[in-house]
């Protein structure tokens, strides 16, 4: 009876620790793209696992990492064909006319 509740146990922790393992690594795979992103390396993507609040925190992710690249296109462009300083001014101004427009 004993080595039944013993076998129970380590099954009990083995299936604990498979889950926890399950839902950390979602979440361990984007603090470490962002770690990356914050180096300045804008390649990055994480993979979308699942469509619960996790994948869309994934997907969400990945579609600010892409703005920043597209902004980053945008911005040597503009260094190549304007001033750098007019460039840099409207650049700055894009947010809030964006903002404007959504309304």
């Amino acid at each position: 009876m004993l080595g039944l509740g013993g076998v129970a146990l380590v099954i009990g922790l083995l299936v604990t620790l498979l889950a926890a393992r399950a839902a950390a690594d979602p979440v361990l795979s984007v603090r470490d793209a962002l770690a990356r992103v914050e180096e300045g390396e804008l390649d990055v993507e994480v993979a979308v696992y699942d469509g619960t609040e996790v994948g869309l925190l994934q997907a969400g992710f990945n579609r600010v990492v892409a703005g920043l690249r597209d902004r980053d296109r945008i911005r040597e462009a503009f260094g190549t064909y304007v001033d750098r300083d007019v460039a840099e001014h409207i650049l700055e101004e894009e947010p809030r006319s964006t903002a404007r427009r959504s309304r």
